[in-house]
């Protein structure tokens, strides 16, 4: 599991901070069972930091749990990240009371904690982030850092989409931005007009209907609790290796065009209203004389400013096809390499359904004839799987077969910096390297063939227990 989460309903009638209820797990490096979670956190996840009955000394928060009355069912979720890729991991639920002199005189007084649906698994919701940013904005840079140190984290990076928009805002005596200029007019505008933003440095999660405020203001609590509800869509790859479920942008360098191909998926029944499809085409990673990094830059919505329009509603496993090519921008400039998809689900009242992102790219780069890319060769480079993802201590690159040719290899920075290099060879299925030296993180893998016809890349994320 790479996502793992706890989902349940719970009621209790317990007397405040005397009484309490807590979540445990076995750990075997101490031996000692360890308080799962903390007040503050997840969504109706503890409601008390006082339950005084829970006390353990071992414990980092020892009175964090659940306490006093609690009205009707309600439900409570946990990110459960500690536990990526593990097996055999125990729970177990304390309850724990402290005897009073009206425990003696009414023993009856309380009934206790009640728990049901217990659910643990995967998370399957993905949170969008729309960033509205401007290069010659006053202190632009500081704020796309914190947007980006919010999103790009090991925490984060699985289950959070950013798009960050350029437009340029009437009246405001900034100075002309690049990127403004060639992605207002197919669909910067028209996200900026949606949403009534009149200044850079906004910023909205899923379409502003749980959060909208300063871009400085995005704050780990907004986006857990978006990545803790429960799924209305899922976005499933349509590539030609039907093993392969990886979503991925596709990228023609012959024709200088990219392809974003995938399937929407109901995964609830949902009512009649106006939806729309955004398929978006981002700039991972710019270095902008002005704005210095940037990321995720918007290069344009297909197939027009506004998406596809679907009204209708959606029963479960009704799906719809997305099929969008864009021809690349050359003003300014659009490093064909850096390009990924985004895809969300929105309707008229702005709530975000579903945002799901392309973390890998497969790429045919223009050649002569003589050096055309062999189907063949690129069939076998496309198969690339990279795990275990996120890593710690090394990674795997993995492909269906053994290789034809030697493929290099070079893993990057999100920078761009280049920080590890090798030969995957001739013979071989699986190359492994070290991540051990990496600093927690997101890196870019990227893999040649000997000519230099074809190309792929893959998101590596590291992390640091």
């Amino acid at each position: 599991s790479q996502r793992p989460m706890i989902k349940m309903d719970y009621t209790a009638d317990m007397r405040a901070n005397l009484d309490g209820a807590a979540f445990e797990y076995y750990d075997p490096l101490t031996n000692k069972w360890m308080r799962l979670g903390e007040a503050g956190k997840g969504v109706n996840w503890y409601n008390s930091e006082n339950c005084f009955s829970l006390f353990q000394t071992h414990q980092p928060r020892i009175f964090d749990g659940w306490s006093d009355t609690i009205y009707n069912w309600q439900t409570a979720r946990y990110r459960m990240d500690m536990f990526k890729g593990k097996r055999d991991v125990r729970l177990r639920l304390n309850f724990s009371s402290i005897l009073a002199n009206d425990t003696i005189s009414n023993p009856s007084l309380s009934d206790g904690f009640a728990m049901d649906n217990v659910w643990i698994g995967e998370r399957k919701r993905n949170v969008l982030v729309e960033h509205f940013a401007h290069t010659d904005y006053t202190n632009m840079q500081n704020i796309n850092q914190h947007v980006y140190d919010q999103v790009y984290n090991s925490l984060n990076v699985q289950d959070v989409v950013l798009v960050q928009y350029h437009t340029d805002y009437e009246n405001s005596g900034l100075a002309l931005d690049n990127y403004a200029a060639v992605s207002a007019d197919v669909g910067g505008n028209a996200r900026r007009y949606r949403y009534g933003i009149t200044e850079p440095g906004r910023a909205l999660v899923d379409g502003g209907v749980i959060w909208m405020g300063n871009s400085a203001d995005l704050s780990d609590e907004t986006l857990e609790f978006e990545m803790l509800q429960d799924p209305y869509f899922e976005v499933k790859a349509m590539n030609t290796d039907v093993l392969d479920d990886t979503l991925k942008l596709f990228i023609n360098q012959n024709n200088n065009t990219v392809n974003l191909k995938a399937e929407l998926k109901a995964l609830r029944n949902l009512p009649f209203s106006q939806y729309s499809v955004y398929p978006v085409i981002v700039e991972h990673y710019i270095d902008d004389a002005r704005a210095d990094t940037m990321m995720a830059v918007m290069r344009t919505i297909l197939p027009q400013a506004d998406g596809i329009y679907l009204p209708q509603s959606w029963a479960i496993n009704d799906t719809y096809l997305i099929d969008q090519t864009w021809q690349v921008s050359t003003v300014p400039s659009a490093n064909i390499n850096m390009l990924s998809g985004v895809i969300f689900v929105q309707d008229t009242s702005n709530k975000v359904f579903h945002a799901a992102s392309t973390r890998n790219v497969d790429v045919r780069f223009a050649t002569p004839i003589s050096l055309a890319p062999d189907a063949a060769q690129a069939s076998e480079l496309f198969s690339l799987n990279l795990y275990p993802n996120p890593s710690t201590d090394y990674a795997i690159l993995h492909f269906d077969k053994a290789l034809s040719q030697n493929y290099q290899y070079k893993i990057f920075a999100i920078n761009g910096t280049e920080v590890l290099q090798g030969i995957a060879q001739i013979g071989q299925i699986q190359t492994e390297f070290s991540t051990q030296n990496l600093p927690a993180g997101v890196y870019v893998v990227a893999i040649w063939d000997e000519k230099g016809t074809t190309y792929a890349q893959r998101q590596l994320v590291v992390i640091r227990p």
